[in-house]
Protein backbone atom coordinates (compact mmCIF):
# COMPACT_ATOMS: atom_id res chain seq x y z
CA UNK A 1 0.00 0.00 0.00
CA UNK A 2 3.28 2.51 0.68
CA UNK A 3 4.41 1.67 -2.51
CA UNK A 4 1.08 3.02 -4.47
CA UNK A 5 0.84 5.83 -2.09
CA UNK A 6 4.30 6.75 -2.97
CA UNK A 7 4.05 6.25 -6.78
CA UNK A 8 0.74 8.41 -6.55
CA UNK A 9 2.76 11.48 -5.03
CA UNK A 10 5.49 10.89 -7.69
CA UNK A 11 3.29 11.09 -10.45
CA UNK A 12 1.56 14.55 -8.96
CA UNK A 13 3.58 17.01 -10.60
CA UNK A 14 3.48 20.61 -9.07
CA UNK A 15 1.86 23.09 -11.16
CA UNK A 16 2.22 26.73 -10.64
CA UNK A 17 -0.45 28.11 -12.95
CA UNK A 18 -2.85 25.99 -11.41
CA UNK A 19 -1.79 27.61 -7.74
CA UNK A 20 -2.35 30.88 -8.85
CA UNK A 21 -5.53 30.30 -10.75
CA UNK A 22 -6.65 28.80 -7.24
CA UNK A 23 -5.04 31.95 -5.42
CA UNK A 24 -7.23 33.74 -7.89
CA UNK A 25 -10.15 31.80 -6.67
CA UNK A 26 -9.54 32.42 -3.07
CA UNK A 27 -8.94 36.38 -2.99
CA UNK A 28 -12.29 36.45 -5.36
CA UNK A 29 -13.51 34.96 -2.06
CA UNK A 30 -12.48 36.58 0.22
CA UNK A 31 -13.77 39.87 -1.48
CA UNK A 32 -17.16 38.42 -2.23
CA UNK A 33 -18.11 36.18 1.02
CA UNK A 34 -19.72 34.20 -2.17
CA UNK A 35 -18.73 30.55 -3.37
CA UNK A 36 -18.07 30.53 -6.69
CA UNK A 37 -20.10 29.05 -9.54
CA UNK A 38 -22.71 28.22 -6.27
CA UNK A 39 -25.36 28.54 -8.89
CA UNK A 40 -24.20 26.22 -11.21
CA UNK A 41 -24.84 22.34 -11.82
CA UNK A 42 -21.55 20.15 -10.76
CA UNK A 43 -21.47 19.20 -14.48
CA UNK A 44 -21.11 22.30 -15.69
CA UNK A 45 -18.16 23.42 -13.21
CA UNK A 46 -16.44 20.23 -14.41
CA UNK A 47 -17.14 21.20 -17.93
CA UNK A 48 -16.34 24.94 -17.70
CA UNK A 49 -12.67 23.93 -15.56
CA UNK A 50 -11.45 21.10 -17.90
CA UNK A 51 -12.42 23.56 -21.30
CA UNK A 52 -10.50 26.39 -19.11
CA UNK A 53 -13.32 28.65 -20.03
CA UNK A 54 -14.85 29.09 -16.33
CA UNK A 55 -14.60 32.25 -14.62
CA UNK A 56 -16.26 34.02 -11.72
CA UNK A 57 -16.75 37.39 -12.37
CA UNK A 58 -14.88 39.81 -10.82
CA UNK A 59 -16.79 42.49 -8.84
CA UNK A 60 -16.47 45.74 -10.09
CA UNK A 61 -16.53 47.30 -6.63
CA UNK A 62 -13.39 45.91 -5.90
CA UNK A 63 -10.20 48.33 -5.35
CA UNK A 64 -8.46 48.10 -9.18
CA UNK A 65 -5.51 47.31 -8.10
CA UNK A 66 -6.96 44.27 -6.45
CA UNK A 67 -9.52 43.56 -9.46
CA UNK A 68 -6.41 43.64 -11.63
CA UNK A 69 -4.41 41.20 -9.70
CA UNK A 70 -7.63 38.72 -9.83
CA UNK A 71 -8.32 38.86 -13.15
CA UNK A 72 -4.69 38.32 -13.94
CA UNK A 73 -4.13 35.41 -11.69
CA UNK A 74 -7.62 33.98 -13.72
CA UNK A 75 -6.63 34.55 -16.67
CA UNK A 76 -6.96 31.79 -19.29
CA UNK A 77 -3.64 31.79 -20.43
CA UNK A 78 -1.57 30.77 -17.63
CA UNK A 79 1.95 32.07 -19.14
CA UNK A 80 0.12 35.49 -18.55
CA UNK A 81 -0.28 34.86 -15.29
CA UNK A 82 1.88 36.63 -12.78
CA UNK A 83 4.22 34.47 -10.30
CA UNK A 84 3.89 34.23 -6.63
CA UNK A 85 6.81 36.02 -6.28
CA UNK A 86 5.22 39.12 -8.63
CA UNK A 87 2.18 38.44 -6.54
CA UNK A 88 4.17 38.96 -2.95
CA UNK A 89 5.80 42.16 -4.24
CA UNK A 90 2.54 43.33 -4.98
Amino acid sequence: MNDLKEEHFRSCEQNPEVDVFSFGIVLWEIRTGDEPYADMHYGAIIGGIVSNTLRPPVPSYCDPEWKFLMEQCLVPDPTVQPSFTEIARR
